[in-house]
Order: C-alpha cells, then sequence, then structure tokens
C-alpha cells in the first residue's frame, strides 16, 4: 500500500537513554560483578576486590575488610602486610632478617640479641639471656678477658706439700683452672707432707695418712687401738730391744704410763688379749739404778713390793734387770731385758 506503514522492518531504538544504560551494563560486568536474582549487582567472590576472600589484614593485624591480592614474591616479609593473604601466617615469618644477631642496649659487649618482628618494624631484642662469663676458655662478655669471674668458677686454696689437695684454712681463690700452687679439692688436713691425704694409703706411722680421722686402722703388725686421745699398738711377745725396735719402726714408742687411768687401761687391753707380764717403756739400761722412759717423761710409779731390785743383786754386782715390765695386778718390776714379753706401744 502506497503511503502506508513496512511491518516487515525491525523497530530500532534511537533515543540517546538506552545507549547509556548498555554502556553500564557492559562496565559492571566487566569490573567482576554479576546479577544476582532479584537483578541487583554483586562483586564476584575471587576478583580481588569487594568482599575480603582472604582475610587481608593491615599493619595492626585489623581486618581491611577488602580483597587480598598477594605480592611478588608472596613470601611474609616484615611490612605490616599480609603478602601470602593467609591470615593465619605471622607478619615476617619468611623474612630472612629475623634472628640475625644484634647489639640491644645490655650491659655486656657482646653481639647476643636478635632481630625480630614488631608491628611491621625488624628490632633488636634481647636474646633468651645476656652473655655472662663462664668456664670455657672464652671471653663471653666480651670484655677481652677470658673466664674472668665466671659463674661456675670453683674455690682453690694453696697447697704447700704439691699433693693436689688444698689446704682448708688456706685463703680462697676462685678461678676455672688451679692457680700455680694450689688446688682444689680444699681438703688436705696436713698440708706439710705430701704422704698425707685424703684417699692416701693408710700406712703404721702413728699418723692419719688419709685424713679420716683415725690412725693407723690399717697396715699395722698389731692391734690398734685409741683411747683419751693416744693411740696404742698391743703387740705379740718379744724382748724388750726388739719391741723398743718394732714401736720406733712404725712411729710410736715402748708405752709411758702418765697416772693411773693409763696404767689400768694397758693393763686391761693387755689382759683382754691374753697378755701376761708386759713391757713398758721404764729403764735403767743407761745407767743401773737410773730409770727413765723410752718416750715423755712421767713421774708416775706404780713399783710392786720391794721393787726395783735388780733380781736381789747388789748394783755395782750387775745383774741387769733393767727393763720394766706391768704384772697382771698391774704392779711394776725389773727384768732382765733379754726375756719375752707381750709390749704395748704408744704414739708420740
Amino acid at each position: 500500500m502506497d503511503g502506508g506503514l513496512d511491518y516487515a522492518r525491525p523497530v530500532r531504538l534511537r533515543h540517546p537513554l538506552w545507549l547509556v544504560l548498555g554502556l553500564l551494563l557492559g562496565l559492571v560486568l566487566a569490573n567482576g560483578c554479576s546479577l544476582d536474582r532479584a537483578g541487583r549487582f554483586t562483586p564476584d567472590s575471587d576478583s580481588g576486590q569487594g568482599l575480603d576472600d582472604a582475610g587481608a589484614v593491615d599493619a595492626t593485624g585489623a581486618d581491611t575488610g577488602t580483597g587480598c591480592t598477594p605480592t611478588s614474591p608472596s613470601t611474609e616479609i616484615c611490612d605490616g602486610v599480609d603478602n601470602d593473604c593467609d591470615r593465619a601466617t605471622a607478619d615476617g615469618a619468611d623474612d630472612p632478617r629475623l634472628l640475625d644477631p644484634c647489639d640491644d642496649l645490655d650491659p655486656d659487649l657482646c653481639v647476643d640479641d636478635v632481630t625480630l618482628c614488631v608491628a611491621g618494624v625488624i628490632v633488636c631484642r634481647p636474646g633468651p639471656t645476656d652473655a655472662v662469663e663462664v668456664c670455657n676458655g672464652l671471653d663471653d662478655d666480651c670484655d677481652d678477658v677470658i673466664d674472668e669471674d665466671a659463674v661456675d668458677a670453683i674455690g682453690f686454696s694453696v697447697d704447700a706439700d704439691g699433693d693436689g689437695h688444698g689446704d682448708p684454712a688456706g685463703i680462697i681463690t676462685m678461678a676455672c683452672e688451679a692457680p700455680s700452687g694450689q688446688a682444689n679439692p680444699r681438703d688436705d688436713c696436713d698440708d706439710t707432707n705430701g704422704d698425707i691425704y685424703p684417699g692416701a694409703p693408710e700406712v703404721c706411722n702413728a699418723i692419719d695418712d688419709d685424713c679420716d680421722g683415725m690412725r693407723d686402722e690399717e697396715g699395722c703388725p698389731c692391734d690398734v687401738l685409741e683411747n683419751g686421745g693416744h693411740v696404742y699398738l698391743f703387740c705379740a711377745a718379744a724382748n724388750w730391744t726388739s719391741a723398743r725396735d718394732t714401736c720406733t719402726d712404725n712411729g710410736y714408742q715402748l708405752v709411758t704410763i702418765d697416772g693411773e687411768a693409763e696404767n689400768s687401761f694397758v693393763r686391761s687391753e693387755a689382759s683382754a688379749r691374753g697378755a701376761g707380764d708386759v713391757w713398758i717403756g721404764y729403764n735403767d739400761r743407761g745407767s743401773n739404778g737410773s730409770f727413765v722412759w723410752q718416750g715423755p717423761d712421767s713421774s708416775y710409779r706404780n713399783w710392786s713390793g720391794g721393787e726395783p731390785n735388780n733380781g736381789g743383786c747388789p748394783l755395782d754386782i750387775g745383774c741387769h734387770e733393767d727393763c720394766v715390765e706391768l704384772f697382771s695386778d698391774g704392779r711394776w718390776n725389773d727384768q732382765a731385758c733379754d726375756d719375752s714379753r707381750f709390749f704395748v706401744c704408744e704414739a708420740p
């Protein structure tokens, strides 16, 4: 029909408003958004923008509420940023600068502190302990002196006799190694004799060789007894001179009796060992009639009735009963020195 409409042609909208709406739709879709069922635009969850999809945090650890894009490289360095987009990883966990030696404001001169990550910044903080001097041959506190005032130093004292045991009464020097002429342990009971120290062999010599508070508990040929601070040997029979020599060879002397108590002790212990008459140290071998003790002097006398009598011989005849024995009743008698008797030695 001339002059009528052509219904076969499509209708084209050329209004400018439709063009603007089309452009906006394209931009939204291109920027990671999509239409939900209500026709609203929402951000895509994996766009790196919009909603926080990986737990991004700021320098204080607070949720930023924004998407997280890993940095390159994505290892955690100390910068206050969630470099690997994993909230569980501590800031700076992979930083190669952490735990490096450093020196903080501490009293020693050593670089004994370490670097740590604090609020996104590398700082120097004291390590587990400040350096202290110990016995190890090193300058632990960096003052150019080795092992001085070490916390594990031990005490030494003078070792005058060189037996490796210091004098317990000596001045104590604290050190890691023994100073010249000093020793540890400080337990020598006689620092003038190198044969006397704790653990030394105990020999029969009237001396406490091993510093255990006892004398001659080992090594003597006779029974050893202590009484009243004195040490005695109770020995088998011999003539007086052999008895004397046995005592002397072991650092003793034939007993000097100072009084009734000691006289009773010697007699009682000798009897307990089956001894009859017993040699003591009293004698007049040097001058007939002039009795003296082999050891220390004593004014005590306990002669039996009529003794000493030199065997009934005048002194100038020379029957020579020159040695004194202790009878079983505790009395004394002069007797020929060649006779065999039990004998008792006493430490000087």
